[in-house]
């Protein structure tokens, strides 16, 4: 799995981590720039704590323990701009 396909979750999730910093981390995204590296860490984190991103998790969870909720292989597209928006100089575009 590539840094960006890792990642994608990001830009479906942006109100809920927007709020998760705020919460836990005592961050608010919209005045605040973090490091893309300590975004990412702190990003992936969230789910362990009591916030949005716990509760979007146990969802995904229990959906997918559901009877005929198994999910074929799916590829994943990702966004490249909207994860740019989210975290500015994570992916960088290059013309070929």
């Amino acid at each position: 799995m590539t840094a960006v396909a890792e990642h994608a979750w990001i830009v479906d999730h942006q109100a809920d981590l927007d709020a998760d910093f705020l919460a836990i981390y005592g961050i608010d995204l919209e005045t605040r720039v973090v490091d893309v590296k300590r975004f990412l860490a702190l990003a992936n984190r969230t789910p362990a704590y009591d916030g949005a991103m716990a509760a979007v998790v146990a969802a995904e969870q229990q959906k997918e323990q559901q009877p005929g909720s198994g999910r074929a292989d799916e590829s994943q597209q990702v966004d490249v701009d909207g994860m740019n928006l989210i975290v500015p100089g994570l992916i960088e575009r290059v013309e070929v």
